[in-house]
């Protein structure tokens, strides 16, 4: 893995600028996540699909 690069953990897309595509609230859901989980994301579509999949799950109660 070359220095710098980052892969997006969703799609497995190469992240060629840092924080590229995420802007306002996606920007905060992607920082709260990223100290989280430590996962990188190329756009806020890739980061909306890795909530729904990790943390969707857990509401559902009946």
């Amino acid at each position: 893995m070359s220095e710098g690069k980052k892969i997006c953990d969703e799609c497995g897309k190469e992240i060629e600028e840092f924080g590229t595509g995420l802007y306002g609230n996606r920007w905060k859901l992607w920082v709260f996540i990223n100290r989280r989980t430590n996962a990188d994301f190329c756009s806020d579509e890739c980061l909306v699909k890795f909530v729904n999949r990790e943390f969707g799950k857990k509401k559902e109660k009946k």
